[in-house]
């Protein structure tokens, strides 16, 4: 009888650990994935009206790359980020940053689309 509770209590001891690590990897991702919404998004604030249609594009298609990679959760999450993001005043930004990380992220994810 000892030798099964122990026996338990070592599996439900290990999964806990692989949760609390999955947890951890999960937190991690959505930051990360939160970062890069509000990063776009201030780059859309720093964008010029007659470029935004192509940026919008562009940013929708990172959004359903995101949705097809990581899921709807991590999706509603970029996409929330972007529209905090894009509400920041510009001339509290580093807009010339900004568009410089935002050009980085299109090569990165081939989302150039026409001008």
């Amino acid at each position: 009888m000892r030798a099964i509770s122990a026996a338990v209590i070592a599996v439900v001891a290990g999964a806990s650990a692989v949760a609390t690590a999955r947890d951890a990897e999960d937190v991690a991702m959505e930051r990360k994935v939160r970062r890069l919404g509000l990063s776009i998004g201030e780059a859309f604030a720093c964008t010029g009206e007659k470029e935004r249609d192509v940026f919008k594009e562009e940013a929708h298609h990172l959004f359903d790359l995101i949705i097809q990679d990581v899921g709807s959760d991590l999706a509603y999450t970029y996409a929330t980020a972007l529209g905090v993001g894009s509400k920041e005043p510009k001339d509290g930004l580093d807009c010339p940053a900004r568009l410089k990380n935002w050009e980085e992220i299109r090569e990165d994810y081939e989302l150039k689309g026409e001008k």
